[in-house]
């Protein structure tokens, strides 16, 4: 890359968002713990920007263990999935290839991943050659699952709360007891881990039910935990529903939503990123987003992959590509873990072309999660 006025303005914006909230914990907990991640972080920039890259590799998995789960929250859309879990067998045959492979970032995700009886012996085989996990979980389980979270080395822990007040939380994730349960879990981690190992953040889904009370939430937490994220209820990405449509935040929760953020940036830094200070834009208007140029789906393109439960692997699960108006017809899966070498399907040209559609402005998907600072703090370099 040549150093011309532009290029410092995107190395600046680089260097910023590895600075700020919840991305300056993992470039430097990178940095710090997994130095072998670090060319491959490179590497993903340079296939972002400059397309071809022979010897690439994606820095980040996400790995969805499994679609069971011991909540039963009332606008989880996983609910109807039938797809059927992968074996032990075959587990374990993914999780050394996982393990072989470069790949820095491992998230296993659910469903929930604790209620697999084999998660500890896949996360051995990835810690014995020192992948980065990170377990994204509704934090039921964690404090029974305590000693083997603290001896197997989970780097972090993503845990799933949706209001400071127990009625609120327990009703929306339609389990009774479980706020409890998961600030037991909390305080029982703290207690006997090392330093900030496993990092602890805690996520809300915001909707129509908890926003009011959002700022009392950040209030709540902030002292309790290492970090908090937020996403809106929406039709696409981790959080999104086809059920309870009237709890998705609309154009008249914007205004509400943006005041919040507005006022609690002044005593929490981490709000004043771009992911928090578009979301209102996104809730009121998000195909504006797209046509201002304030956002492209980036991260899924260059650093990403998903595995669902049953094998399947892709660019990105939410995405229908007929629908979109691609070239590329049919299912964005590039195959199967029970049939294909994991490795093998992020070097074909179908990976390829999925992920030069994902962050073109043919792409009319938008959703918003974590990793959207990138999504908009770079989308002006992409014309």
């Amino acid at each position: 890359m040549y150093i011309t006025d532009n290029n410092k303005k995107l190395l600046k914006k680089i260097y910023v968002f590895f600075r700020t909230g919840e991305n300056k914990y993992i470039f430097d907990t990178v940095f710090k713990n997994y130095p072998q991640g670090i060319p491959i972080l490179l590497d993903n920039f340079r296939y972002l920007f400059f397309g071809a890259l022979k010897q690439y590799v994606p820095f980040n998995l996400l790995w969805r263990v499994t679609y069971k789960c011991n909540c039963n929250c009332n606008f989880c859309v996983q609910q109807g999935y039938k797809k059927k879990d992968l074996n032990s067998k075959e587990v374990f045959r993914l999780a050394s290839q996982i393990s072989r492979s470069k790949i820095c970032v491992v998230i296993l995700s659910g469903g929930e991943p604790f209620v697999r009886s084999d998660l500890f012996n896949i996360l051995e085989i990835l810690r014995k050659r020192n992948k980065c996990v990170v377990i994204a979980t509704n934090g039921v389980l964690i404090k029974e699952f305590r000693d083997d979270i603290l001896s197997l080395g989970v780097e972090q822990l993503m845990i799933s709360i949706d209001s400071h007040l127990p009625t609120i939380h327990d009703h929306l994730r339609n389990t009774a007891g479980a706020f409890d349960r998961i600030m037991k879990g909390i305080e029982s981690i703290k207690e006997k881990r090392k330093g900030k190992r496993p990092f602890i953040n805690v996520r809300a889904v915001v909707s129509k039910e908890n926003i009011d009370h959002l700022g009392d939430y950040l209030d709540f937490f902030k002292p309790r935990v290492d970090s908090i994220s937020f996403s809106p209820l929406q039709l696409y990405s981790a959080n999104y529903t086809n059920n309870n449509r009237d709890q998705l935040l609309d154009k008249s929760d914007a205004g509400k939503l943006r005041k919040i953020i507005t006022e609690y940036s002044k005593k929490y830094y981490f709000l004043k990123t771009s992911y928090y200070r578009l979301m209102p834009d996104f809730v009121e208007n998000p195909k504006k987003l797209i046509s201002n140029n304030l956002f492209r789906c980036l991260l899924a393109s260059a650093f990403y992959l998903e595995i669902q439960n049953n094998g399947d692997v892709s660019p990105c699960s939410q995405l229908s590509m007929s629908e979109q108006g691609s070239k590329i017809k049919g299912s964005l899966s590039l195959g199967n873990i029970k049939y294909d070498e994991l490795e093998g399907l992020w070097k074909i040209r179908k990976c390829f072309l999925i992920q030069n559609f994902l962050r073109s402005k043919k792409n009319k998907c938008i959703c918003w999660c974590s990793g959207n600072d990138m999504n908009t703090d770079l989308a002006r370099f992409f014309k």
